[in-house]
Order: C-alpha cells, then structure tokens, then sequence
C-alpha cells in the first residue's frame, strides 16, 4: 500500500503520511497492545505531561536510554525500520481512555533541548518526533501555533522534536493509544 504525503504545515515542518503501515503489521501491533488477547503491559501514569495536568494515562515505554525496554520490542519493529532512524531517542506508547469532553495536554517537546545542549552543543535540530495513530477517534495532536492532525489508524506525522505539541483525549471511542517515537 502507498504511502500519502501530505504537508499541513506552510513551512513544510510537519508531514503526515497516511497508511503508513502495510495492514498486516498493523494488525499485528493492534493485536498485541488493544486487544484482549494481546496481555500488554501498561503502565499507570497519574499525568500526561506535567505533574497535576489532569490527565491520567496508561504507558508502555519500548525504548529509552539508548537501551531496548521492552520484551515487546519486535512487534513495533515494522515501524520502526520503516521511519529507518539513525538513531532512536525513545520510544513510548500512550493509551488515554474517553473522557467526557476533550481534555488537552500542556504544549510541550517531548525531549528537552537543555538536555542535549548540555553535552558537547549537541542539539535538536536534526532529531524527529513521530505519533503514530492506531485507532481513529475524535482526539488530536495540536501544535504551538495552531496546526492540528486528527487521530487516524495507521496514520503517522513527522514534526521537528522542537515544536512544542500537546495531545489530547477523546469523547467518541473508547480510548486513544499512541505510539510516540523520537529518533535522529
């Protein structure tokens, strides 16, 4: 199946490519981490971003500290050769469950830039955020200064790790689960 390129953005920083996925490892993904039968571990977190944000969720990280987190690694595999990073950050999925009306996370950067401007001026301007979607629901990803991307299965967007994002919740199924991958 091909990929669709579509640029939101007017300066081009953020790429959605829709049906990213051949079916069958989308299938494969959502089989192991929102089925019933897929015995995934979540983990609680009482905020989504920020200490007392008011959004609780469920995380699973796969990667982090340049060390693979999760015995469930190889099934984000196809996902993970098909963004073909030359190095990844982390690797993270969320799942957040309905909520009664849409509740939006703190605008923020997954990676600190102070983090890495700390070791040898080493920056972000080389390193990707992805989010990858696997269900469709009536949640979004917005971004500091105004653009948005709806939650749709098998759909990822590609921004700079700079621009500040918030996610959301949703109203209309009965959670949103994410995979959000950071890499150079």
């Amino acid at each position: 199946m091909s990929v669709q390129k579509k640029n939101l953005s007017m300066d081009n920083q953020i790429q959605i490519h829709d049906n990213f996925l051949d079916p069958e490892d989308l299938t494969k993904i959502k089989d192991l981490m929102v089925s019933e039968e897929g015995n995934f571990q979540w983990y609680f977190s009482p905020s989504k971003v920020t200490d007392g944000d008011g959004i609780p969720q469920f995380c699973h990280v796969f990667y982090e500290n340049c060390t693979i987190n999760s015995d469930r690694f190889d099934f984000i595999e196809p996902l993970v050769k098909k963004i073909n990073p030359v190095a990844i950050v982390r690797i993270k999925s969320n799942i957040t469950m309905k909520t009664s009306s849409i509740l939006t996370s703190p605008l923020h950067c997954d990676i600190l830039p102070e983090i890495y401007e700390s070791r040898d001026n080493v920056t972000l301007d080389n390193q990707r955020t992805g989010v990858f979607y696997l269900n469709t629901n009536n949640g979004y990803t917005f971004f500091d200064g105004g653009e948005r991307v709806s939650s749709v299965e098998n759909r990822l967007v590609v921004f700079p790790s700079s621009k500040r994002h918030a996610g959301t919740t949703n109203t209309d199924t009965d959670f949103r689960c994410v995979i959000n991958l950071n890499w150079f």
